[in-house]
């Protein structure tokens, strides 16, 4: 008996040759050969990329594994994990999944493991990979401002799962200085040259990594 080896990707065809021998009185002699094939299949192996990723809150998550294994069928499990939602999952294929982070202060991490199967052949561990969800980021501060013609507005909210943000607003009729954006405390001059009170609408957003979440601040310049 031999154990077979195949460390490729694709089955292999394997021919063998057994001759029997027979000795007796110290005369050996050989019978007729026989000849027969194997097929040696691999155990398959996921050549999809298992580097860990994030992404933005309550967002559909794609991943389609590969395999170099011809008819491979991909299973998968997602353990439980405090504060994401669903709280745990399995299937196959490719995952498709909404996930979504109540923590508000911090990502949470979900790990996905799959089980592979080709020709009969098993691989029950073909590997894993992590999957980081973003909060949604947010700002406590206040939304409505009364500003003094030529005064500077300042903004400076408290971050909430975020990073940092941006704030951008247009060119307002009536107001001198025309439209900008920036990151972080906006501490621009605002003058008014009507004769009458404009609302000025800023576009403030929190940011943690590449997920943005918009909101929007009036400034009444009198």
């Amino acid at each position: 008996s031999f154990t077979a080896l195949n460390t490729t990707d694709l089955p292999i065809i394997a021919t063998i040759t057994v001759i029997p021998h027979y000795t007796a009185n110290g005369i050996t002699c050989d019978g007729l050969p026989q000849t027969f094939t194997i097929t040696v299949n691999p155990t398959p192996h996921l050549t999809s990329s298992l580097t860990p990723i994030t992404i933005c809150n309550n967002t559909l998550f794609t991943y389609i594994p590969t395999s170099g294994t011809p008819g491979t069928t991909f299973n998968w499990t997602r353990t439980s994990q405090s504060y994401i939602t669903p709280s745990s999952g399995t299937g196959s294929g490719p995952i498709n999944e909404t996930l979504f982070n109540s923590y508000t202060q911090s990502a949470r991490t979900a790990t996905y493991s799959f089980s592979i199967t080709a020709n009969g052949c098993t691989n029950s561990s073909a590997g894993s990979f992590i999957v980081t969800v973003n909060p949604t980021p947010s700002l406590i501060g206040t939304n409505y401002y009364n500003l003094c013609s030529s005064n500077s507005f300042h903004y400076n909210p408290i971050l909430i799962g975020a990073t940092h943000f941006t704030w951008s607003r247009n060119t307002v009729a009536g107001i001198s200085e025309p439209g900008t954006s920036g990151t972080g405390d906006p501490n621009e001059v605002l003058t008014n040259i009507s004769n009458v009170t404009i609302p000025v609408i800023y576009i403030i957003t929190a940011w943690v990594g590449t997920c943005p979440s918009p909101t929007t601040d009036t400034i009444t310049v009198n």
